[in-house]
């Protein structure tokens, strides 16, 4: 029997990455989050982190987006709220009937705040963070040593309200007198009435309100940490040969690739999804004659996806059908099934336009009569100016003809993400 011999060469061949540019190139910009291109040495996206707002690029592992590094630092802890109670540094948060001082001794413990009740018969309260709504749903820990002196008239426990729980919690058990006692509480934020987050009163055995001036208890080592964030795309890297990468420099109109610490994912591969608002992501105008996109994604309730301030096209619309909407002119599509994957391919040659539905060809087809002119994603500046809720995944843009290697773009799409 003979044998086959390969080479070095001819092995390292073997396991040398094949994108799906390297077979199919020459696109005008390639937008996904697997990599596309042997030979593209960049990242996949830039990502700023809600809890801090800065930004780092995201790179990929065995040719997909690297999840892993990208938790890693989003979830990065981040103190929100940390005491410093030396007499340099007063206490300058949230307090109600209460005075404070900082510097304080009591049972061999230095630079304590020490909390002097007043105000007569009412609550009683600190409060070490304010409106936390940059941070609701997020992940936190409360942290923080208390002390509580037995010569007190009143006062003999504490009681901590706080909203970093599924639902408002609070904890009562806070009695123990002549001691120092370390708290920490974890859970997650939500909204709290007049945007107090959490707050520590002061109890005479179960009662809130209450006489007491001139009781006292000691708080030291307060800190809030927040252990998970959302990540946001400031830029979708363009995986072809141009650079046209796809951009938004304003915060509030990111979409978000993670949220409270979990990568968003559809059909178990990770994906971008934009508020439904104003998110956005702009990239230079492409136009042409003649084109062939591809869009991997699904409908929430409205699934924009390309525009320019002449030309959009909403994948999958609102309604109940899905639809393309072209200079203003409705296709209606197969009905509307919401959340569901879809792989959807738009070509054109000079006026004929074809639209395919997971390979299917639309009966809708027709002649449209602009060129493409396109250069933003997930917001339709035609309609109203609001932006898509969709999952997104991949955007590929090719301002030639390639009609003929449409079943093999779309065998390529589909054995990765398994579509239909």
């Amino acid at each position: 029997m003979s044998k086959t011999y390969f080479n070095i060469s001819d092995k390292l061949r073997l396991y040398e990455f094949d994108g799906m540019l390297d077979q199919y190139g020459d696109a005008a910009a390639a937008y996904s989050l697997r990599k596309l291109r042997n030979g593209y040495t960049g990242d996949a996206i830039r990502v700023r982190r809600s809890s801090d707002n800065t930004e780092r690029d995201m790179g990929f592992y065995d040719n997909e987006l690297d999840t892993v590094a990208l938790l890693n630092w989003v979830n990065a802890d981040y103190v929100r709220y940390q005491s410093d109670f030396r007499a340099s540094s007063p206490y300058t948060q949230y307090s109600a009937n209460v005075t404070t001082s900082v510097g304080e001794s009591i049972d061999g413990v230095d630079d304590a705040m020490k909390v002097t009740l007043t105000g007569g018969n009412t609550n009683h309260d600190i409060c070490p963070i304010l409106n936390a709504t940059s941070f609701l749903g997020q992940q936190v820990t409360f942290e923080f040593d208390y002390y509580i002196p037995s010569s007190n008239a009143l006062v003999d426990n504490l009681f901590n309200q706080n909203t970093f729980s599924s639902v408002t919690s609070s904890t009562s058990n806070l009695d123990v007198l002549d001691a120092w006692t370390s708290v920490v509480i974890e859970g997650v934020t939500k909204f709290a009435p007049e945007n107090i987050d959490t707050f520590i009163r002061a109890r005479a055995n179960t009662s809130q309100t209450f006489d007491a001036d001139g009781d006292v208890f000691y708080l030291k080592n307060i800190r809030i940490t927040q252990l998970t964030a959302d990540g946001c795309v400031h830029t979708w890297y363009d995986q072809s040969a141009n650079a046209n990468h796809a951009v938004q420099g304003t915060d509030s109109e990111q979409p978000k690739i993670v949220d409270a610490g979990s990568v968003l994912l559809f059909n178990s591969k990770p994906c971008i999804i934009p508020d439904g608002v104003d998110d956005n992501l702009l990239f230079t105008n492409i136009t042409s004659t003649s084109h062939y996109i591809s869009i991997v994604g699904g409908d929430t309730t409205k699934g924009r996806c390309l525009s320019s301030s002449t030309s959009y096209l909403n994948f999958i619309e609102s309604g109940t059908n899905n639809r393309y909407r072209i200079d203003g002119t409705i296709y209606n599509l197969s009905a509307r099934i919401l959340d569901v994957q879809n792989l959807i391919t738009w070509t054109r040659v000079t006026t004929n336009s074809n639209f395919y539905q997971n390979s299917v060809l639309n009966t809708n087809s027709t002649v449209i009569a602009n060129a493409l002119d396109l250069g933003q994603l997930f917001k339709n500046t035609g309609d109203s100016g609001t932006s898509s809720d969709g999952k997104f995944q991949e955007v590929i843009i090719y301002d030639s003809d390639k009609s003929s290697n449409r079943t093999g773009i779309e065998t390529n799409i589909n054995t990765y993400y398994n579509i239909y």
